[in-house]
């Protein structure tokens, strides 16, 4: 039975640590708040050959950031980065935020993409064997260096959150993305814990939103 509450806390304690967090800035010079949180979540394409069915996976990071300046409109953004073979096909600037199963369409601020060599470098380490014959000793050392090489492209898509989604994403329970990469969609969603991870980086930034507006008129201020 120890040994298996002990691999339960190794697990609890593994999730704690990998589990996203919430970084605020706060510059007092500039007057400006900032928030980001960062979520890495499986993003599945299925496609049917007639009773079979193939998925793609792919890693989607997707990033929120938010930036309240005194006296200007707030942003607040979501960025799409996701890192596949290289392809003529690019993650399409439509996209799909699904709270709580009911689909809220954006459409991309900025589009990025990136290709580059990724390599991996196998070396094994020399390897040295003695034999002895007839007195004598004989050593025979063999290096082996493997080296693979592979062309990938990083493709980011940035969206605007408008304000009046900021309470319904707050508020929602369940919260997945639709995203396109040419005519293939692909279906990634949050887990429950980061679900609320989200919920609470919106009360956050509804809260200095609401902060930084400007004091009402006394005549209209509430007795």
């Amino acid at each position: 039975m120890r040994p298996f509450i002990f691999l339960l806390l190794v697990i609890l304690l593994s999730a704690c640590g990998t589990a996203s967090r919430i970084v605020e800035n706060n510059d007092s010079y500039l007057n400006v708040d900032r928030l980001k949180v960062a979520f890495n979540s499986p993003a599945i394409s299925q496609e049917k050959f007639g009773r079979m069915k193939i998925s793609q996976i792919f890693n989607l990071n997707s990033t929120y950031f938010t930036e309240i300046e005194k006296d200007k409109k707030p942003e607040l953004t979501l960025k799409f980065e996701m890192i596949t073979p290289i392809s003529v096909d690019e993650l399409d600037s439509t996209a799909f935020l699904i709270l709580d199963q009911e689909p809220i369409k954006l459409q991309s601020k900025e589009y990025t993409y990136k290709e580059y060599v990724s390599t991996s470098t196998n070396v094994e380490t020399p390897i040295t064997s003695d034999k002895k014959s007839n007195d004598k000793s004989e050593s025979n050392t063999e290096t082996r260096t493997t080296i693979t090489n592979g062309t990938n492209q990083l493709m980011c898509r940035t969206f605007v959150i408008p304000e009046n989604l900021w309470v319904p994403i707050a508020n929602s329970k369940r919260i997945s993305y639709r995203i396109y990469i040419g005519k293939d969609a692909y279906d990634a969603r949050l887990n429950a814990s980061e679900s609320k991870k989200l919920n609470y980086y919106f009360e956050l930034a509804i809260c200095k939103r609401d902060a930084n507006q400007p004091a009402p008129p006394a005549n209209e201020k509430k007795l």
